[in-house]
């Protein structure tokens, strides 16, 4: 277990006033209840009031009270959240399909527990009125910008998705107010999507970012869903980074189907009704 934040929040208890401490005791009793709990309610547990619990997520070194609950999440994850130090050189295949299915699943609870559901339902009522939606991504976030345009398209939005950092350029000078440009970048960090989202701005659009919240990426974008921060892609090409935006690919286009009510369930049946000849017989 990855046991970083236990440890500082151990080795920190003795610099907390005693109300901060109350708060530590009780985290490092039950982490795992934690993860799941309002602060009002590790604010009652603790003996304490809600400012106090803040102030002791602040106290070590997180943001607040959501930001503690993903690093605890993500320290109770099982083995180590960096899939090249979690899975060893001489694991048998077993030992590795047990490893890789383990760290997927934990991984897709943390997002549960980062994802906000407000900025969620936001994010696709402004992409249900768009009248057009351009998707970027570069690597293997290209990748998830294409199952992106895959599933959006059939919601009779217009919807391209461009992977070429040329393309994304001129896709963004031509936007305009009613149109959304969705990037996806797990770092945050790549140059062209930033400067794709920058100019998408400028020109008016919303730009939708699926990305670390506190990324460079971010910063140009109008609403941020949080893809936790969970992954070493470095050395190592994304496995559950890429899971995860491809879980919020599906939350996304499910929702904006919802949303178009009966028309867009009508146009969706059209849709795979048209590919049946596709198919050999009996499938």
């Amino acid at each position: 277990m990855n046991d970083n934040l236990l440890r500082k929040i151990t080795v920190s208890v003795n610099n907390l006033n005693p109300a901060e401490s109350r708060v530590a005791a009780y985290v490092l009793s039950v982490p795992e209840q934690v993860i799941h709990q309002s602060i009002a309610t590790v604010a009652k547990k603790s003996k304490v009031s809600e400012p106090t619990v803040m102030r002791f997520c602040r106290s070590i070194g997180c943001r607040g009270y959501q930001d503690f609950k993903l690093e605890l999440a993500v320290a109770l994850a099982g083995d180590i959240p960096y899939v090249h130090t979690s899975i060893q050189q001489n694991d048998s295949a077993k030992e590795m399909v047990k490893k890789i299915c383990h760290y997927s699943s934990n991984s897709l609870q943390i997002l549960n527990d980062s994802l906000d559901i407000e900025t969620v339902e936001k994010a696709i009522s402004i992409l249900e009125s768009a009248k057009r939606i351009e998707i970027y991504g570069s690597g293997a976030s290209g990748i998830v910008a294409l199952d992106a345009q895959h599933k959006l398209f059939r919601t009779k939005v217009p919807t391209v998705a461009y992977r070429d950092s040329h393309l994304q350029m001129m896709s963004a000078s031509s936007l305009d107010s009613e149109c959304v440009a969705l990037v996806f970048s797990y770092t945050g960090e790549s140059f062209n999507i930033i400067q794709a989202a920058k100019l998408a701005q400028e020109q008016g659009a919303v730009v939708v970012g699926v990305t670390h919240q506190h990324s460079p990426l971010a910063s140009y974008c109008d609403l941020v869903l949080n893809n936790p921060k969970i992954e070493d892609t470095k050395l190592f090409a994304p496995m559950v980074s890429r899971l995860c935006q491809l879980v919020i690919v599906d939350i996304l286009a499910t929702g904006v189907a919802l949303k178009k009510g009966q028309e867009a369930w009508e146009h969706l049946k059209k849709i795979k009704q048209s590919v049946v000849t596709l198919r050999s017989h009996g499938e």
